[in-house]
């Protein structure tokens, strides 16, 4: 069997290199979407053009489902019998194959729980490699609004055959013809999930991806923990931002597990 992964990515300098590097063993194929870049990541990426199939998106106004739907395609076309649809942010610590090859007829996805890495007060911040310096972690949520997203917190390894076509963030799938089923991955199988890192990258990604899932007109409801930010730093500033920054490192420390 073949497996493909889709990856797209946006101002990743920090993180991207570590995710190719730990998933390019794991995949037959890899294409990879650049939503404009302008921090460095483009010129990474580049370094592994031989391994990776790279498209440049310069939208700025966040078609997340649309880019996927594109790049699911691709690996179908390049024989890909299943796919996952991955973030820069996420290391999937799981065996696609093994996984894909667990799969019964009528089912047509796995779910990979996730493992939400959360930057905190207690990190080294003289450790750069935000995967060796961030060490807190939840898989409950500390919070009711974290704890109502739980469900969103799977991403999808995925049957080619029959796919139709995936919904913004990259949580459902949707079939031509019969529904499918979708299993969870066995108990050892998480994705590792680092979206919020250093000051400067959480100021950044929060400002233009705040300013993209806006413009790109989805529901209030997808893409939540950005928007909710955004409207503080609209309300507020890079003060007001900069202030929930801080609180986020305080917050509920006790209620995080530690690798």
């Amino acid at each position: 069997m073949k497996i493909g992964l889709t990856l797209l990515v946006r101002d990743e300098h920090d993180i991207i290199k570590q995710w190719l590097d730990f998933h390019i063993p794991k995949a037959d194929f890899i294409v990879v979407t650049d939503n404009g870049s302008v921090d460095g990541t483009r010129d990474i990426l580049e370094q592994y053009s031989d391994a990776i199939q790279i498209i440049d998106e310069p939208e700025q106004n966040y078609q997340q489902a649309k880019w996927v739907n594109r790049m699911v395609k691709i690996c179908a076309d390049k024989g890909c019998e299943y796919v996952a649809n991955s973030d820069a942010d996420e290391m999937w610590h799981c065996d696609f194959h093994s996984l894909a090859g667990s799969m019964k007829s009528n089912t047509g996805a796995i779910a990979v729980k996730c493992r939400l890495y959360v930057p905190t007060v207690k990190d080294d911040q003289d450790i750069i490699d935000p995967i060796k310096r961030m060490k807190y972690y939840t898989t409950t949520g500390r919070n009711k609004n974290e704890q109502d997203c739980i469900g969103a917190w799977n991403k999808l390894l995925h049957r080619v055959e029959g796919f139709k076509s995936i919904e913004l963030g990259n949580h459902k799938i949707h079939w031509d013809g019969e529904k499918l089923k979708i299993a969870m991955a066995p108990d050892g199988n998480h994705i590792y999930h680092y979206p919020m890192r250093l000051w400067n990258q959480y100021r950044f990604k929060i400002i233009n991806g705040g300013e993209a899932a806006y413009r790109s007109g989805s529901p209030k409801q997808y893409s939540h923990h950005w928007k909710s930010r955004y409207d503080e730093y609209y309300k507020g500033g890079t003060t007001a931002l900069k202030r929930l920054w801080f609180k986020e490192l305080e917050r509920n420390i006790k209620r995080l597990e530690k690798s």
